[in-house]
């Protein structure tokens, strides 16, 4: 990590622990997050136990956060919620759930296919104009 090069330090802090990776030690990740680096939130996601808990610097010391009414847990300071759906962490922000970005692409992909077919439509409507304009005109000049 460049930390002495940013801006500021970071605000939050993910990790997904595995029972295959043995080279981490998440307690002391969780130590250094919290007395080195002073990171406001710490996050542990258990993939395989399909559990997490959320940690929010309270002082010096690391507070478990507890889930509100709807079983999410707050971040406040960024009206964003986490919790797990569907045995992964999913984030909603100001009560909303955000969309995975295979759900973003696939809305975008069906926008786009909507505007091309609305082009079309568009463009025969204006060829149908122009053959009833031409045909008006002929009409007239008949008369």
């Amino acid at each position: 990590m460049d930390l002495p090069l940013q801006p500021v330090g970071p605000f939050w802090m993910l990790e997904y622990v595995s029972k295959y990776n043995k080279r981490k030690d998440y307690e002391d990740n969780m130590r250094k997050y919290e007395s080195k680096l002073k990171v406001p939130y710490y996050l542990l996601f258990y993939p395989d136990a399909v559990e997490m808990s959320l940690y929010q610097l309270r002082g010096r010391k690391y507070r478990s956060v507890k889930a509100n009414a709807n079983g999410r847990f707050a971040l406040a300071e960024l009206d964003v919620e986490v919790a797990l759906l569907d045995d992964w962490v999913r984030y909603w922000y100001k009560g909303e759930l955000l969309l995975l970005p295979a759900d973003l692409q696939r809305d975008l992909d069906e926008t786009r296919q909507q505007l091309r077919k609305m082009t079309r439509r568009a463009a025969t409507a204006e060829d149908e104009v122009q053959r009833l304009r031409a045909e008006l005109e002929r009409i007239r000049g008949a008369s």
